[in-house]
């Protein structure tokens, strides 16, 4: 973590000097600015208030669906993450996709999918066996006790399978 301590305002936005002398304002959650000299840190404020004055002049409305088939809107991109934002907070969503019926309708198969595939896995999951049997290499003296572990372990998960 930086230190560091506010020196100046530049449009209402604080600026900051760091103990390594860059200059840096934050003018919102997410978005850092910096610059070695006064006159870019001014600079970089400037044009990232240009931009969200641009933002909010020509706001997007983008149908979207999600993943998970929740519908909304994009509004525009996080200047501080590149996200696009909206909906009212896309967040850690993996996809969107147009808001189209076809879209929505696989989306929707795609999740009933996930949930078979969720129930499937449970049913299973008590005889799951994990392949690794360790960290790095085995040493030539533990090499039996893990061969006997492996084995033991095969067959207490078969022999509860082949009692189900």
């Amino acid at each position: 973590m930086r230190e560091e301590r506010i020196i100046a305002h530049h449009k209402g936005i604080p600026i900051a000097l760091s103990g390594d002398l860059q200059f840096y304002a934050t003018p919102e959650e997410g978005v850092d600015l910096s610059s070695p000299t006064a006159e870019g840190i001014n600079d970089e404020i400037d044009a990232y208030l240009a931009t969200k004055r641009k933002q909010e002049k020509d706001p997007l409305n983008l149908a979207v669906v999600t993943t998970s088939g929740v519908r909304g809107a994009v509004k525009g991109i996080h200047m501080g993450t590149c996200m696009a934002r909206g909906f009212p907070e896309l967040g850690a969503t993996p996809s969107i996709y147009p808001d189209v019926p076809w879209i929505v309708e696989v989306l929707l198969e795609m999740e009933k999918a996930r949930e078979s595939l969720k129930r499937a896995d449970a049913v299973v999951a008590p005889y799951r066996m994990d392949p690794s049997r360790g960290y790095g290499r085995v040493a030539p003296a533990q090499y039996d006790g893990i061969m006997e572990r492996l084995v033991s372990q095969y067959e207490e998960k078969r022999a509860a399978a082949e009692a189900r």
